[in-house]
């Protein structure tokens, strides 16, 4: 629970200083910030499917982001 607290918080504090649709994108972080404390907190360890997983949300995270920005740099060149 504290984990989740943890990330809609910095999730608004992005918001507050950002684009929406392109922060929305870093709401798939959760499991990664979730791990990262439990591994902190809570000594549990990362296994090799944890970390699969963990590089699928980042690539996912940047290819949504990637998109936004050349979406965003097209709409600029036609306007």
């Amino acid at each position: 629970m504290f984990c989740t607290a943890l990330t809609w918080l910095v999730f608004f504090l992005l918001v507050r200083s950002g684009e929406v649709g392109r922060i929305g994108s870093f709401n798939f972080l959760v499991p990664l910030i979730a791990i990262v404390i439990s591994v902190i907190f809570l000594g549990e360890t990362i296994t090799t499917k944890m970390v699969f997983g963990l590089v699928l949300i980042i690539i996912g995270i940047g290819l949504v982001n990637l998109k936004i920005k050349s979406q965003r740099n097209h709409s600029n060149m036609r306007g």
